[in-house]
């Protein structure tokens, strides 16, 4: 047992409060408000600050890294006037 969850072993503790900090991640990046690649970008870096403090699984931030980067580019996509045939 974990001193920290009553449940679950030390090694599912730390799974389950990483797995709780992307999900939270998560729902931040797909919340409405966030819209302008400024906002896109913070949410990046408080990606990597949990990555780097060990609060979110590096298969985790891999996965909500590629989707941030594919909001990006669609974001840019967006903002390109459609060409015109000659």
């Amino acid at each position: 047992m974990s001193p920290n969850h009553a449940t679950l072993c030390g090694q599912h503790a730390v799974a389950d409060r990483q797995a709780a900090e992307a999900a939270r991640i998560a729902s931040k990046l797909t919340h409405p408000s966030v819209k302008t690649p400024t906002e896109i970008n913070a949410m990046l870096a408080q990606l990597y600050d949990a990555v780097c403090g060990r609060k979110v699984d590096v298969r985790q931030a891999t996965l909500l890294a590629c989707i941030t980067q594919l909001m990006l580019q669609t974001h840019k996509l967006a903002e390109v006037p459609p060409r015109t045939s000659a």
